[in-house]
């Protein structure tokens, strides 16, 4: 009797899990944040921030509070979400309760499969919230990486053209794993097959000492070398080794999260970033970048591949 009883909570738990909803921050304001607590009330300690326009997957949902991966949010400022995108598996795919392989696995589809696509995780840029839970964008079409590209090498930017950042925009950084893009037929891979797979110290990936990059066509295509300006006075030389999926919901000519995130750093797979297994992230390894926003970026020419 004890077994059975067990055997039924734990499918009641199952079902639960499974019937999960994607929310979107919403009503929060410009420059505010959606608190994170580590218990379904304020009383409990803040523990993480989510900003408007962002997706999570809610695994439960009781008595105005969501609990996901992170902790508890109020449902107060939350929207259920609804889109008409949609990926398909490349591969048996794992879809989770959290972006991550250590997150339990809610169910596996086929390759082949299609579902809703809504967006990238706030945390873990290389994972995509769905429908079906949480997937590495490894294995979802459209996507070669975690920057949701297309493989497109086609572009609107062109040598010696600048183009200036609006106010508010170009404020967070992202990154991706080179290791990701596995493509052989993409530009981003014939690069990448030409210059070579190198990192710098701080596991950045660097072609002729420029930081590779991804950021969408507007302001160039794969192989295109850019130099991009700071509000700190600070100028890096990038080149662009992979494109952003202006498909992506909030992802406008200038980037993801309506343009605050433009720049998007290639980094190693395998030198301990988050979301890899490891805790590093782009301001660790740059702490400049923390407060400071991309002004410009200008296109100076093309790496021939």
């Amino acid at each position: 009797m004890r077994i059975l009883t067990l055997f039924l909570a734990l499918l009641i738990n199952v079902v639960y899990v499974l019937s999960g909803k994607v929310y979107k921050v919403s009503g929060v304001g410009s420059g505010s944040h959606l608190n994170i607590r580590s218990g379904p009330s304020t009383g409990y300690r803040i523990i993480g921030k989510l900003k408007d326009g962002e997706f999570i997957y809610a695994t439960s949902d009781s008595g105005g509070w969501a609990k996901f991966y992170k902790g508890y949010v109020s449902t107060k400022y939350l929207t259920g979400a609804s889109t008409s995108n949609s990926l398909k598996t490349t591969a048996n795919l794992n879809f989770r309760v959290g972006p991550g392989t250590n997150h339990s696995i809610i169910t596996t589809l086929k390759k082949g499969t299609s579902v809703k696509y809504f967006g990238r995780d706030p945390f873990t840029n290389s994972w995509a919230v769905t429908d079906r839970g949480y997937a590495s964008t490894t294995y979802l079409s459209g996507s070669s990486g975690s920057s949701g590209s297309s493989g497109s090498s086609g572009s609107s930017g062109s040598s010696g053209n600048a183009i200036t950042i609006p106010a508010g925009k170009g404020t967070s950084f992202t990154y991706m794993g080179w290791q990701m893009i596995t493509s052989k037929s993409s530009a981003q891979y014939k690069l990448r097959a030409k210059y070579g797979q190198k990192f710098d110290s701080k596991g950045f990936g660097k072609i002729n000492g420029r930081y590779v990059v991804a950021v969408t066509t507007y302001f160039g295509k794969v192989g295109d070398t850019l130099t991009v300006d700071f509000a700190n006075g600070q100028r890096i030389d990038a080149v662009i080794g992979d494109i952003k999926n202006q498909n992506d919901p909030g992802c406008t000519k200038y980037g993801h999260n309506n343009g605050q995130t433009v720049l998007e750093f290639v980094v190693d797979k395998t030198g301990g970033f988050r979301g890899y297994g490891g805790s590093k992230t782009v301001y660790t390894q740059l702490p400049w970048l923390k407060g400071n926003r991309v002004t410009k970026i200008t296109n100076t020419g093309h790496l021939s591949f």
